[in-house]
């Protein structure tokens, strides 16, 4: 799960699955300890060629992006009542830019989180309000919705890839925050993490607490961070450091929880102070879950994880043991299919390799990861390819 940082404010950003320990997978080893009979590779490089007339993704501050069978696209800068959206065919290898509106009868208010219903409809995830917003290929709006009066409910917005599920009658199922008290143990009990919009008659309700690992504690944003998805009406999450994936029916009962954690990501023992650079110094220490993403040619899922060598002793105020830890970084990419069955499993050292998980997608030819690359030229934007064998 991810929350938005508002600690300057004292409060947390929520959005998750509340789960009892019954239907618990929890006897499996790590996955280090497993045999396993396949594993993931690393193919080619795609090198996207981006117009001089498109601000490089590369050149902007963790914008909002999206992908689907066809797209990988972005949310570029807003500039004169504009905010555009950079859209790349894979089969086509060309762009297209969809300008919306910030004011008039089609406005979206500012950024946001956005995505594909179908071909033709567009949805926006305002990150200043509860309000979702339906639009066509040309930006025009075709419906709205807000969700909640609560100012203490939004689309939490650091989800920067987010994803709506459309059931087969009328309810739209998105990540939300609800904002309470860090410092306040009944916050990990009482927030919920998933919100259920009908469109048809104008409802909302909220579904899934924390899980109960996170009970009786408090925990730093960096802590109790997550990402969901929802495949097949089963929605499927995985929180930044928790070693098991968490797997709920569109009620939001827990329907399994199982192992997929590795020996390098360090389990979080709470919240120790109201520091958060102290917080984001224990998270790079003790490693962290970052994302989940499907792949549904091969309709498996992949989660990926980063940690540092922990025989390093790094500090904030000495830049040279922090450079020497991040040179030591490595990237966990596990397989693991709709039954939290693992498939595959394979580390890779980010140095060397480039691999970057800040922007992704996945088509026919399997997962592309962002690849860092010393001296690139800027009208390119790489990907490394990752492949199951």
């Amino acid at each position: 799960m991810i929350y938005k940082n508002v600690c300057r404010y004292g409060l947390l950003l929520i959005i998750m699955y509340s789960c009892s320990d019954k239907n618990v997978n929890n006897e499996r080893l790590l996955i280090g300890d497993l045999k396993l009979e396949r594993h993931l590779e690393l193919g080619d490089t795609l090198h996207i060629s981006v117009p001089d007339e498109i601000t490089n993704i590369t050149a902007l501050m963790k914008p909002f992006f999206t992908f689907n069978d066809t797209y990988f696209a972005y949310q570029g800068e807003q500039n004169n009542g504009q905010i555009p959206i950079h859209r790349y065919s894979y089969d086509e290898s060309s762009w297209e830019t969809i300008q919306l509106e910030t004011s008039g009868p089609n406005q979206v208010y500012g950024a946001g989180g956005f995505g594909w219903l179908s071909d033709s409809v567009m949805y926006y995830l305002s990150q200043i309000d509860a309000r979702i917003i339906l639009l066509d290929e040309q930006g025009t709006k075709i419906d709205e919705f807000v969700f909640s009066d609560n100012r203490m409910v939004s689309y939490n917005s650091e989800v920067k890839s987010p994803f709506i599920f459309i059931d087969g009658e009328h309810n739209l199922y998105f990540d939300i925050t609800q904002y309470k008290w860090l410092t306040d143990e009944a916050t990990f009990e009482q927030a919920n993490l998933i919100g259920v919009l009908d469109t048809l008659n104008k409802t909302f309700r909220s579904i899934v607490p924390y899980p109960p690992e996170f009970h009786g504690k408090t925990w730093s944003t960096n802590d109790v961070g997550r990402r969901s998805l929802i495949v097949d009406e089963h929605i499927y999450m995985s929180f930044s450091k928790s070693k098991f994936i968490y797997k709920y029916d569109l009620d939001g009962n827990l329907i399994e929880k199982t192992l997929v954690g590795i020996h390098g990501i360090k389990e979080a023992q709470g919240r120790t102070n109201d520091d958060p650079y102290q917080h984001a110094l224990e998270q790079l220490k003790n490693g962290h879950y970052v994302t989940i993403i499907y792949d549904k040619w091969n309709e498996i899922f992949y989660r990926i994880g980063t940690y540092l060598d922990t025989s390093i002793d790094f500090r904030l105020d000495k830049p040279e043991t922090m450079s020497e830890a991040f040179r030591s970084q490595k990237m966990a990419i596990t397989a693991f299919d709709k039954e939290l069955k693992i498939i595959a499993h394979n580390v890779f050292p980010t140095q060397e390799t480039g691999l970057n998980h800040a922007y992704y997608f996945v088509n026919k030819n399997g997962l592309y990861l962002y690849q860092s690359i010393r001296d690139k030229k800027e009208e390119s934007l790489p990907f490394r390819n990752v492949r199951l064998k």
